[in-house]
């Protein structure tokens, strides 16, 4: 994962009111039209994405090459190859759920950035990797077929597993970049209030911790999934989260701190329990995945305390493809999608997860999937967003001129799975706040506000 700097701030204070739009909950974007446009950062990337397709084609010639030797030569390796995953997405198209990273214990407040040229660094160190293993893999001294040896290939078959990831890092680049920038030159006014909120957080930080900068947190991995960590967080931790959060300035706290829970969750409270019960239409065909998702949502958003248990059940409902298109041609497997006209065709009332992005991502109350290996902490993350939670920091950008924009963000508290999606955890003052939301009296209204703009939330 690659290192990234801190970016300096040195822009005045600006007032939350002008830029409480932003994040509401999670991130408000309006995607421009990339083609012919004249920004800079369309025509970067462009060239960066060109130059991904023909670093992808590299790896695939080595795989390909790699596969044939070992194939031939050592085939009881085979069983540690994974092929290129597909960029393809569409309607079905599910990604595979994967074991979560390491938990985070870094306790201070992070930065992480992205960028165009930051993306092609990434791409340069991988092509000197799959040249090196090519020059290698033909290293056969006086063999008909050059071919290395057996401890050479098994190790080139093992690191051909890293490629494999790196290259699923790079191609999560690649999708962040087109999908943010587009989203920072769409709404520059609004991205440069973040920029300046920014600031303040990072005076906050450097106040409580120095802030360090980290790895950009898009790499996956290909290992076994296994279960979520729901060990309850430490009584301590959650009290020292407490008063940092007490002190961050009223704006900034305005937006990480904020809720906006929908009017369908329903509350359940008995003497030792709490449940948020939340109704969820879906019309995805692999009800084995669904029921992954439904178990990895509900242990994950899950706390026992020594008195009272605190927890989100899911009320999965079904709805064919062919119910929802009753009288239309529903659309076929890998099909592209007007997401805002699929979700008029479910029912009013509840949260939908539903299939057809280019990345996992929320929009209105809807988790649409892309076809990209995702954690479980990510899909909680992304729940997290249904339930009415914003992110836990800010995004703003540098303008690099004709190389784009440089995103960056500044994460105030990793250990909130809202501000640390690939590591946070879910925390008790979560429930607390979505206790108080569902006990607030709200108008009855449909969980899918077709009047007003997108809210969409990644």
């Amino acid at each position: 994962m690659p290192r990234l700097r801190l970016l300096p701030f040195s822009a005045p204070f600006l007032s939350i009111v002008l830029f409480a739009f932003l994040l509401q909950p999670g991130h408000t974007l309006i995607m421009s039209r990339l083609a012919d446009s004249p920004f800079g950062y369309v025509q970067r990337g462009h060239r960066a994405e060109q130059y991904f397709r023909a670093y992808s084609k590299l790896l695939g010639g080595y795989y390909e090459s790699l596969l044939r030797v070992t194939q031939q030569s050592a085939p009881d390796l085979l069983a540690h190859f994974h092929a290129p995953e597909r960029s393809a997405y569409g309607y079905q198209l599910l990604p595979r759920i994967i074991a979560d990273a390491a938990p985070d214990r870094q306790s201070a407040a992070r930065a992480v950035a992205y960028s165009w040229p930051w993306t092609e660094r990434l791409i340069d160190v991988e092509r000197r990797k799959i040249l090196r293993a090519m020059a290698e893999l033909r290293s056969g001294a006086g063999a008909t077929v050059p071919t290395p040896n057996r401890r050479t290939l098994q190790r080139l078959v093992l690191d051909y597993r890293k490629m494999h990831e790196g290259h699923a890092n790079i191609d999560a680049h690649v999708r962040y970049n087109r999908f943010w920038q587009a989203a920072v030159a769409s709404h520059r006014s609004a991205y440069d209030r973040a920029t300046l909120l920014q600031k303040d957080l990072i005076q906050h930080a450097n106040v409580l911790a120095p802030m360090p900068t980290v790895s950009a947190p898009l790499k996956t991995s290909s290992i076994a999934v296994r279960a979520p960590d729901t060990t309850p967080h430490p009584i301590g931790i959650a009290n020292r989260l407490n008063k940092a959060e007490a002190l961050l300035p009223q704006p900034v706290h305005a937006v990480l701190q904020g809720i906006d829970s929908p009017s369908f969750i329903r509350l359940e409270q008995s003497n030792d329990e709490w449940v948020f019960r939340v109704p969820v239409f879906t019309d995805i065909e692999d009800q084995d995945f669904v029921a992954a998702a439904k178990r990895i949502i509900e242990s994950t958003w899950r706390i026992r305390g020594p008195k009272k248990t605190f927890r989100v059940e899911l009320e999965v409902s079904y709805f064919s493809s062919a119910l929802l298109y009753a009288g239309l041609v529903k659309p076929a497997t890998g099909a592209p999608l007007d997401l805002r006209r699929h979700f008029a065709r479910f029912p009013s009332g509840g949260a939908i997860l539903t299939t057809g992005a280019l990345t996992t991502h929320v929009q209105d109350y809807a988790i649409v999937l892309g076809p990209r290996a995702i954690t479980p902490r990510i899909l909680a993350h992304e729940f997290g967003h249904i339930l009415g939670f914003r992110d836990g920091y800010l995004r703003g950008y540098k303008n690099l001129g004709e190389d784009g924009f440089q995103i960056t963000e500044v994460v105030a508290f990793p250990e909130d799975i809202m501000a640390a999606p690939s590591t946070g955890r879910v925390l008790p003052s979560h429930f607390e706040k979505l206790e108080r939301a569902t006990k607030e009296i709200r108008p009855r209204t449909p969980n899918h506000a077709w009047n007003v703009a997108a809210q969409t939330r990644a």
